[in-house]
């Protein structure tokens, strides 16, 4: 009886762990809004955040959205709770096409990647949502921070270094955005070339073609900046509205998969 009753306490005491593990949305919301996401965006359901370069692309799971999964796994032995501790409790496995997130040796996350990756070349870590949090280390809010090391295209195309999604189900950010700025060094042999013969040829433009180019260029941007903040406005519009009702974003994917042709809004 004493043997059952002990092995009941520690249960008891590992389920209060992982429900002590609460979503901090303020927290988390903050720490993600301080994420540059530089040529990215927004991932499972909104609830992640990415950016990425032209070989790698960094994804930032924040630890609450494992929760009601972490929340129905078997409950764990002393034994078993001695042999994970730290960040030992955790692991992530890359494939070349997938990912999976363990926790206490269960898992609870898999997911299929839109484009491949190098698995060898990809790593993970655990981070403090908040550094400045008072609370103990076991109710801090935490993100997972995926780096996934891009696989080259087998098909060049321009542009096809650039990812418009992490996972199958995220809404695609355009493409023909992203931008290495001035660092051509990230694009690929093929971009590479075809920047610098463009630059070449503006260099060999007249003055008054220059001008009248660049004029071109701003009204275009000036005109992308426009529709940008529009959308922009829409997104967070749709995230507030997410916030107040979470189950709208469940909602909104089924829709927006079933009638991908009708556009659907959380207003």
């Amino acid at each position: 009886f004493l043997k059952e009753l002990e092995e009941t306490i520690t249960l008891s005491s590992t389920s209060q762990e992982i429900m002590e593990r609460k979503p901090n949305t303020d927290v988390e919301f903050k720490y993600l809004q301080s994420i540059s996401l530089i040529n990215g965006g927004k991932c499972l359901l909104r609830q992640g955040v990415w950016s990425q370069s032209t070989t790698d692309c960094t994804v930032y799971i924040p630890i609450s959205y494992f929760n009601a999964s972490m929340m129905s796994l078997p409950t764990k032995s002393e034994e078993n709770n001695r042999k994970f501790s730290g960040k030992s409790k955790w692991k992530v496995e890359f494939d070349s096409h997938s990912m999976k997130v363990i926790y206490f040796g269960q898992l609870i996350f898999y997911e299929e990647l839109e484009y491949n990756i190098s698995p060898q070349q990809c790593y993970w870590m655990l981070e403090d949502a908040d550094n400045t949090c008072s609370v103990n280390d076991k109710e801090k809010p935490q993100v997972l921070v995926l780096h996934l090391h891009k696989c080259v295209s087998l098909e060049w195309f321009p542009g096809c270094e650039w990812w418009d999604r992490v996972f199958p189900s995220d809404e695609p950010i355009d493409t023909l955005t992203c931008s290495v700025h001035s660092d051509t060094n990230q694009l690929p042999q093929q971009a590479k070339e075809r920047a610098e013969k463009e630059h070449h040829r503006f260099n060999n433009l007249s003055l008054v073609e220059q001008e009248q180019e660049l004029n071109h260029l701003l009204q275009t941007k000036q005109a992308f900046i426009k529709s940008e903040l529009a959308t922009r406005e829409a997104a967070e519009l749709e995230d507030n509205a997410i916030a107040e009702v979470p189950e709208r974003a469940e909602m909104l994917q089924s829709l927006r998969d079933e009638f991908p042709n009708i556009q659907f809004t959380a207003k």
